[in-house]
């Protein structure tokens, strides 16, 4: 069954077109501030206010902001796998105290990896 009208209601998208169309700059916030003024005793629902403010613009060509998104290409980037990012390579005890010889020699840690980060730069450079 349809939806009576009652007598004192109003078309409130009729309202805020008439509204914007007087003053197309006035934002959903001055809209409702002259229809409270327009109709004093009538109860507005903001969020349809909203809805129909929203939609009113739209169909007034007053539309302002972003433009839609148009689907471009997507860029698809190669997965690399799990087994060569996440570990470490396996060391034996023979490499381990190799290392401990190259730390004794140089003096302490820290120099030994500023050593190696060096070598590896110039090995990739030849």
């Amino acid at each position: 069954m349809a939806k009576k009208k009652s007598s004192d209601s109003i078309n409130m998208a009729e309202e805020i077109r008439a509204v914007l169309t007087e003053n197309p700059s006035f934002s959903g916030r001055e809209v409702m501030e002259a229809l409270t003024a327009k109709h004093p005793g009538l109860k507005i629902n903001k969020a349809s206010a909203g809805v129909a403010f929203s939609n009113a613009r739209k169909k007034l060509g007053i539309v302002k902001g972003t433009t839609k998104r148009r689907g471009g290409a997507r860029v698809v980037r190669k997965r690399v796998p799990t087994s060569t990012t996440g570990r470490r390579p396996a060391l034996d005890i023979a490499t381990l105290q190799a290392a401990v010889k190259f730390v004794s020699q140089i003096g302490n840690a820290e120099t030994a990896i500023e050593a190696v980060r060096q070598v590896v730069a110039l090995q990739i450079s030849k």
